[in-house]
């Protein structure tokens, strides 16, 4: 089943079973999330390797759900990352996007191309 059935499912069988038990419902939520990484970090090592006819191993791929509202706990303790930025549009958008950092540390951001990116850190009075 893919990952787009899998959702489905899920918010289908949601939308029908909330009211009966609802630790059953949040056990399932997590569970499905978690098994939505496992798929992705499976779909990108097989792309990856079907790309480029080599059998590299890609570093473990995680997904910050609330990225946009500057929250993503997993990078609070790694030094190098990558955010792959996906625009679902039919055409170029040209907005803001907001990426959590953690402590006053320079970060360079660089487009597909290896060109970087004009960045402007805001602190936020949380």
């Amino acid at each position: 089943m893919g990952y787009k059935a899998l959702w489905y499912n899920r918010e289908h069988y949601l939308l029908h079973e909330w009211r009966k038990n609802h630790s059953d419902i949040e056990f399932i939520w997590s569970v499905s999330e978690d098994l939505g990484v496992d798929v992705l970090n499976q779909a990108a090592q097989a792309l990856s390797q079907s790309a480029n006819g080599r059998n590299e191993t890609l570093p473990e791929q995680f997904i910050c759900v609330q990225l946009n509202e500057s929250a993503c706990p997993i990078l609070k303790n790694l030094q190098n990352f990558t955010i792959t930025i996906y625009n679902g549009n039919s055409r170029p958008m040209s907005t803001s996007i907001s990426i959590p950092i953690y402590d006053n540390e320079k970060y360079q951001v660089y487009d597909s191309n290896g060109a970087t990116i004009t960045t402007q850190v805001l602190f936020s009075q949380a």
